[in-house]
């Protein structure tokens, strides 16, 4: 029989603290605790067989942390290339995979707008910006980022696009009806046709590094207009 005592009870503590319902068992302890059931146990004795199950269940009740379904890439400072150098290579019959993050902005709404997109193909990286001086629209900027996007595309490719913008991703994703802006929803449905695009809604604002960059590019682009 093994006794059971502070230093007993510390070896089949988890990382985090705390014991599972099964090793409390195996103590004849109840859950929910009650103050003062370690001193209860303190002293008395269990089978050497349930001594070791206690420890081998240290971590057991422990869930592992949830992992990303796609691995984040981080990029601080995007390395500037020349546009030919960033052309994907067809060499192979696959269609190559690019990653577009989109996003646009507008001083006013209606006001001058701006719009950018950041490209990715494997280990390189490409920023497009534009503007428009004309009154414009969030959602015209929007739209007109993921054109631009893919429009400097040079083959046909596998795009995976991100945008804050649920119109945008919801209108190519579930057709939602086009109310506006007829001339740019046109060009974004043959583009979509040459590429095989999936339009990913992601949240803006938030702590993803590449769309927190299209939305600085966007917005400064926007303020040249009025500078």
């Amino acid at each position: 029989m093994i006794r059971i005592t502070e230093e007993f009870l510390e070896q089949g503590k988890s990382k985090r603290g705390s014991w599972s319902k099964k090793q409390l068992a195996l103590l004849g302890v109840t859950y929910p605790l009650k103050a003062g059931w370690k001193e209860r146990v303190l002293g008395q004795v269990i089978s050497e067989e349930n001594a070791t199950l206690f420890i081998e269940l240290k971590d057991k009740h422990i869930k592992p942390e949830p992992q990303d379904e796609v691995e984040r890439s981080v990029v601080t400072s995007p390395k500037p290339m020349a546009w030919g150098e960033f052309n994907p290579d067809l060499t192979h019959s696959e269609l190559t995979q690019v990653m577009i993050y989109t996003d646009g902005a507008c001083l006013g709404n209606p006001g001058v707008g701006g719009w950018a997109a950041l490209l990715i193909y494997r280990s390189r990286t490409k920023e497009i910006v534009g503007s428009e001086s004309s009154p414009t629209t969030n959602n015209r900027m929007e739209m007109k980022a993921a054109i631009e996007g893919l429009k400097a595309l040079k083959r046909p490719c596998r795009v995976q696009l991100y945008s804050d913008s649920q119109l945008l991703i919801n209108t190519m994703n579930y057709n939602w009806k086009k109310k506006a802006n007829q001339d740019l929803w046109h060009e974004l449905d043959e583009l979509n046709s040459i590429h095989q695009v999936e339009w990913i809604w992601v949240k803006g604002h938030a702590d993803n590094v590449f769309n927190n960059r299209v939305d600085e590019l966007a917005f400064q682009a926007a303020k040249t207009v009025n500078s």
